[in-house]
Parts: structure tokens; C-alpha cells; sequence
């Protein structure tokens, strides 16, 4: 195994950019190698849901920022995971920021009252029977289980409600 020794120059007079770091924990090894020594302002988004250093002292989540102040505080974004989280890469940060960049009509929602509106839409679409037909076709269209296009459906009319 490679054991890299790593060093610092003394930075004084140098401008440092800031960098936002949405990872798994694979960050976690370059974090304790001294990344703060590099940024000016660094800041580890374990799995898009605590904010380090942060979350040392008193938990910050990230649900919790305002995502475009975040963006704009830091010159460096940089999204990282392991082959075995690869999958989830960026664990819902980029379709979040995306939906803030694309849609003029985007405000941030609490998470715990926008999965409360899914649960009620849930329910208000397994009782109506003509809902529920257009899903099965649907699912079946999309080759997914009917329980999945339920929610998906849910999701869709609360992002595209007009009393936004």
C-alpha cells in the first residue's frame, strides 16, 4: 500500500479558494489529511445530510441551508463517492440543485412537511379508482412496481402544485 506523506507550504499572502465537498465516507481520509489547510472555507456534505466542521459542535444538516447561499459561499464544489456509492452519487444534492437552477418558481420546502404531502397525495390516489388505473398503466409502461408509481406520481403534482 501507498502510505502518501503529505505537506503544507505556508500559504501567507495567498488567496485560498473555498470548497464544498458532497461525499461518502470515503472524504473522511482526505478531510483528516488537513484539506482545511488548503480552503479557505471547507465544508464535508456527508452524504448530503450533516455539514462538517459544523456538526462537530452542534448538528448542521443540510437540509437545513439554504442551498444557494451554500453555492454561492464556496469557488469549489466537488461531488465524490466510492465505486460502491456510486450509485447514489450525491445522495439527492444534485437533483435539489438542479430543480433550484431550472425552475423559476423553486423555494425550498421543509423535507419533513413535503414527505407528509406525499404520504396524504398517497392515499388520496389509492382511493380513487380512475388514479389508480392511469398508474397501473403507467407503471407498467415504465416497467416499475405500481407502489413506486404512486409515488412518483404523488411527487410530480406537489412540485408542479400552481399555489407554490
Amino acid at each position: 500500500m501507498a502510505y502518501p506523506l503529505v505537506k503544507f507550504e505556508s500559504d501567507s499572502g495567498k488567496v485560498k479558494p473555498s470548497v464544498m465537498v458532497i461525499s461518502d465516507s470515503y472524504y473522511w481520509g482526505i478531510f483528516d489529511l488537513g484539506m482545511s489547510n488548503v480552503f479557505s472555507n471547507n465544508q464535508f456534505w456527508f452524504y448530503n445530510k450533516k455539514i462538517y466542521p459544523e456538526s462537530f459542535k452542534s448538528d448542521l444538516l443540510a437540509s437545513d441551508v439554504n442551498l444557494h447561499q451554500a453555492i454561492a459561499d464556496h469557488d469549489v464544489i466537488i461531488l465524490m463517492a466510492t465505486e460502491a456509492t456510486l450509485p447514489s452519487l450525491g445522495w439527492g444534492f444534485i437533483e435539489r440543485a438542479y430543480d433550484m437552477f431550472t425552475n423559476p418558481d423553486y423555494k425550498e420546502i421543509d423535507r419533513d412537511e413535503f414527505q407528509e404531502k406525499v404520504r396524504r397525495l398517497r392515499n388520496k390516489i389509492k382511493s380513487s379508482e380512475e388514479w389508480m388505473k392511469s398508474i397501473e398503466i403507467k407503471a407498467n409502461k415504465k416497467n416499475i412496481s405500481v407502489d413506486s408509481m404512486i409515488t412518483l406520481d404523488a411527487i410530480w403534482v406537489i412540485k408542479n402544485e400552481k399555489d407554490k
